[in-house]
């Protein structure tokens, strides 16, 4: 029997980064906006910029909450991944996150003018970062990366053994927030 072909890792955390890509900018078009809160000559000086974001309404929070951990979940992925990479591409994606998670948080005040600025600053971090991943990992017939979850690591604990048919070699990454509920 012939197996369809998988897509590598690399194009699988590209692809999921679209998707969230596409829906933080959906988030940030309906329920985010900036303003200017520093102004020449008041006196006042901010390294982080002279505009703040406007207070999300109630009805955005879910979607911020959801963005958040998303995001974070193949950003935790990610960092995993490259963790034994040069440094380059580990301050790289560390800055990339950074600037996704304060556009996410909108805690902070920034140097983006309005929103069209934050969804093109945003949109470039995660174009960084997918290349970072496809500089990393391309696309080869290398084994499969398969990405633990806890129920499987509480349905069959004993990893040494786990087999597949659809694999006669494979890799396994576990995430640190797996670990830790173990």
């Amino acid at each position: 029997m012939q197996h369809a072909e998988m897509n590598s890792t690399s194009e699988n955390l590209i692809n999921h980064l679209k998707e969230l890509e596409s829906k933080l900018i959906d988030f940030l078009k309906k329920y985010s906006g900036v303003k200017r809160t520093l102004f020449p000559g008041d006196g006042r000086v901010s390294a982080r910029g002279n505009y703040s974001f406007d207070k999300l309404d109630s009805i955005a929070i879910p979607f911020q909450d959801f963005l958040y951990k998303e995001f974070n979940k193949i950003f935790e992925l990610i960092f995993v991944l490259i963790l034994d990479s040069p440094q380059e591409y580990i301050t790289d994606f560390l800055k990339q996150k950074g600037q996704i998670e304060e556009y996410i948080c909108q805690d902070q005040r920034t140097w983006a003018k309005n929103i069209d600025e934050v969804i093109l600053e945003s949109s470039e971090s995660i174009k960084v970062i997918s290349k970072i991943v496809s500089d990393i990992f391309p696309k080869s017939k290398s084994q499969p990366i398969l990405v633990v979850d806890t129920n499987s690591l509480y349905a069959k604990p004993e990893i040494e053994k786990w087999s597949f048919h659809e694999f006669s070699k494979f890799e396994i990454a576990i995430t640190p927030s797996v670990l830790y509920k173990v």
